[in-house]
């Protein structure tokens, strides 16, 4: 999914994320996977995608070591919202 996202492919990095969980859902590639769409969702502006991916890492992989980013992109993605209660909540998890 990382070279279909470098590649500007965001559609086909989600669908090979899917895929991943879909069929390896022990893989130890998840927490990152989903760290990364959150990433690369935020980077063009779609906050509410970015943050229901950071919000899976944190809720399925809380002991990620990606799960500190994660609360802190989920904070940011709802400052992208203009929501700034949900991002202080974020950080305060």
């Amino acid at each position: 999914s990382e070279a279909l996202r470098l590649a500007g492919n965001l559609a086909g990095a989600d669908a090979a994320v899917d895929r991943l969980a879909k069929e390896y859902p022990q893989s130890p590639l998840l927490d990152s996977a989903f760290y990364r769409r959150g990433e690369s969702a935020y980077a063009v502006g779609n906050y509410e995608a970015a943050a229901t991916a950071y919000r899976r890492v944190l809720d399925d992989y809380p002991q990620s070591k990606l799960a500190p980013f994660a609360r802190y992109g989920l904070a940011w993605a709802a400052l992208g919202r203009n929501d700034a209660k949900t991002a202080a909540a974020a950080l305060d998890e």
